[in-house]
């Protein structure tokens, strides 16, 4: 029994190595620039071409509507991770901001966001269900990234474009009510692990991208 363990265990091991390995591999190719990035897109796309056959797979088959919330989720923290780095930034290092300064200046993206998550989601989900709140978030996210991008430069032109925090709130806690709800409960654990990593490596290549 227990050769038997460590039997499946090694397969097991190779492959959540192959799967770090090459997560890691693509953002550090991403920061310096080199042929790291193609080696982390070869590992990363084995991984579900191995995991397919395997007959223990670390992620077990979970229903398809999955893909469309773990996509938004990429999307989103890849988005968002990028707008806070350029905004963490822009103030001191641009603008002469001091570190009080500054941290006052980020405090509207704050005070919005949890407005978005803790007023706005909750009532808009009753009303049209968590599915197309996501919509509505994403959407909204991706306009007043938009308006930011275009009014990027001295504070106060930058501050209409800082809306897209409070959509940021209404879609972050949309994006995992809908994945919850696109598996059963025996799934539940899965759906729970796979979209935050998703999350971690795009805020982690988004931010970097920088």
């Amino acid at each position: 029994m227990g050769r038997g363990r460590e039997h499946r265990g090694g397969p097991r091991r190779g492959r959540r190595w192959a799967a770090t390995a090459g997560s890691t591999l693509l953002v550090l190719g991403i920061v310096d620039r080199s042929v790291g990035a193609v080696a982390g897109i070869v590992l990363l796309g084995a991984f579900p071409l191995v995991e397919r056959r395997a007959p223990e797979p670390l992620l077990p088959r979970v229903s398809r509507a999955l893909l469309a919330p773990t996509l938004a989720v990429l999307l989103f923290m890849g988005a968002v991770g990028t707008a806070y780095f350029l905004i963490t930034t822009q103030p001191q290092d641009v603008l002469g901001f001091t570190v009080l300064q500054a941290g006052a200046a980020f405090l509207p993206l704050g005070a919005l966001s949890m407005v978005g998550a803790g007023w706005v989601f909750p009532r808009l989900a009753a009303r049209i269900g968590a599915g197309r709140t996501l919509v509505v978030g994403m959407a909204g996210l991706g306009v007043t990234l938009a308006v930011l991008a275009l009014g990027f430069g001295s504070y106060v032109t930058m501050l209409p474009g800082f809306a897209w925090a409070l959509f940021a709130g209404i879609a972050f806690p949309a994006v995992f009510r809908t994945a919850a709800a696109a598996v059963p409960e025996s799934r539940q654990g899965v759906a729970g692990r796979w979209c935050p990593r998703r999350s971690t490596s795009a805020e982690r290549s988004g931010s970097r991208r920088c």
